[in-house]
């Protein structure tokens, strides 16, 4: 393979005058970042020490196409010259509708309905609030609890949050708020543990439970992918107690697995879908919440109308450079190649047998690395962040979980980034032990 041409760079955080006034997601007021950015193009990101580093996260897992995309800055500059915004409040425009068609379309869900707005947090809540609000419409007012997995996220907000099961220490002061509103069971991980979990569950309190929420492959807990068996047996038991199933494809949707719902390689036919991150390659907030049918049907022209809404949702440029996203993808066939290059990965990385590598596991480029010592234990999340500190120090962007790291490389990546990555991983998997 070619020698990588990415550069480490000395070690130590990066600090500005400026950022003691700034408070990043998940720090502390002023905290110094480890990185600041400059400039983005395909893979390739820059420090503002002209560093160059190959972005293997995509940035949070959603600029699905990289930096500096033609296609995508060519929609949204020709959008912002036309329509920089429009509310949707009692206004509409092409952009938003044309968008939710294609949504519709893509997911397979004729006759429903799409709420868009601006992130994958505000997408989760709208999905939860949506299936609460549908039970009481359908003439189940009781049915208002949801459940989800205890190794499971759904992002930053008050109720995503709540239903994440990995925030749960920072919300201990604020779950007393809602106590009767979530119920956790253990995640897929043991699949027959999990299901015997929730038709227990299920049994006990079906009469209160309105609605399961679940990623179709774990992200944040360690790209964990449950089986079509698995999930089977979870919507039967959905069916079964007229709970809704809502889908958080926010990581794993929009072309992220090879399909442009992960359900659809899973044999998993939600009641609605929460999506986000790739939707629009990342480059502006873009949330959107797709309800099936039967639940849009329970909405259509019906009084009083569900009291939602914020400023920027369907905002015409997220809009717009979604439909620039998903039309190179379709036109350029780049799920096919999504499929190839995240197969080639897991068995390039299953070949070279590292000590410290417990299990590659997957599905299209989200792609879970478990890391562990030469006795068999798992490493922490302390460890898995050094592992993760010193591929950045060498060049290469990836993501950490409690046992490992994580790939969601770019839609687009191509082959040689392929050796690039390989070979910068191969520098640091070699010498942990």
């Amino acid at each position: 393979m070619q020698q990588s041409t990415f550069t480490s760079y000395a070690k130590g955080p990066c600090m500005d005058k400026h950022m003691d006034n700034l408070w990043r997601p998940f720090s502390a007021p002023g905290a110094p970042a480890s990185l600041r950015l400059r400039a983005s193009t395909g893979l390739v990101v820059t420090d503002d020490r002209n560093i160059e580093y190959l972005d293997c996260a995509s940035g949070l897992w959603n600029m699905a196409l990289g930096g500096a995309h033609d296609a995508v800055t060519g929609a949204i500059a020709r959008t912002l010259g036309q329509l920089g915004y429009a509310t949707l409040f009692d206004t509409s425009h092409d952009y938003a509708e044309q968008l939710a068609q294609l949504l519709l379309d893509k997911c397979a869900l004729p006759g429903g309905a799409v709420y868009l707005s601006t992130t994958g947090s505000s997408a989760v809540e709208t999905a939860l609030r949506l299936a609460c609000v549908y039970q009481e419409r359908a003439g189940r007012p009781g049915k208002r609890a949801v459940v989800s997995f205890d190794d499971s996220y759904h992002g930053g907000s008050w109720l995503a949050a709540l239903a994440g099961g990995l925030l749960q220490a920072e919300l201990a002061p604020t779950e007393q708020l809602a106590p009767a509103l979530f119920r956790r069971i253990p995640g897929p991980r043991d699949e027959a543990a999990s299901l015997a979990a929730l038709a227990a569950l299920l049994d006990a309190e079906g009469a209160a439970v309105g609605a399961l929420i679940v990623e179709p492959v774990l992200g944040s807990a360690g790209v964990i992918v449950p089986g079509q068996a698995y999930w089977a047996q979870l919507q039967l038991l959905c069916r079964k107690h007229d709970v809704v199933l809502i889908a958080d494809e926010v990581a794993t949707g929009a072309g992220r697995c090879g399909t442009f719902l992960a359900a659809q390689a899973l044999g998993l036919r939600p009641d609605i879908v929460a999506l986000s991150k790739g939707l629009n390659a990342g480059y502006l907030p873009l949330g959107a919440t797709v309800l099936a049918a039967p639940l849009a049907a329970v909405f259509r022209g019906a009084v009083p109308a569900v009291a939602m809404g914020s400023t920027q949702d369907g905002n015409p440029l997220g809009c717009s450079a979604a439909l620039a996203t998903q039309q190179f993808i379709d036109q350029h066939d780049v799920l096919a190649g999504v499929l190839r290059k995240g197969e080639a990965i897991r068995c390039a990385l299953a070949e070279r047998a590292y000590a410290c590598v417990a299990a590659v596991r997957g599905l299209g480029l989200m792609i879970g690395i478990e890391l562990q010592h030469l006795g068999g234990q798992r490493f922490t999340v302390a460890e898995s962040q050094r592992v993760r500190a010193e591929l950045k120090e060498n060049g290469l962007l990836v993501y950490h979980f409690d046992g490992g790291i994580s790939l969601f490389p770019a839609l687009t990546i191509s082959d040689h980034e392929i050796d690039d990555m390989l070979d910068l991983l191969d520098t640091v998997l070699c010498r942990l032990f």
